[in-house]
């Protein structure tokens, strides 16, 4: 027996470009995203990567980790 997961909607705050927050809802069957260049479009995979496995506590911005993703301004939540 197979099982799978559906993906209703992602919801991301503080999380890289997104400091006040954003929701996507996605749709049934193959979603895809269109923005120009440094809209955020990586970001949200990478949140949906995050919420799937969590986010490592590295400090070093150039890998995957909070120091990578939190907003830079203040946020009140990530």
């Amino acid at each position: 027996m197979s099982k799978s997961i559906t993906w209703e909607r992602l919801a991301l705050r503080g999380f890289g470009r997104y400091g006040q927050g954003v929701e996507v809802t996605f749709n049934d069957g193959l979603n895809h995203i269109v923005a120009a260049n440094e809209q955020g479009k990586s970001s949200l995979i990478a949140g949906l990567v995050a919420t799937l496995f969590g986010l490592p506590g590295s400090s070093d911005a150039a890998k995957f980790g909070k120091a990578r993703y939190r907003n830079w301004h203040a946020t009140d939540r990530f």
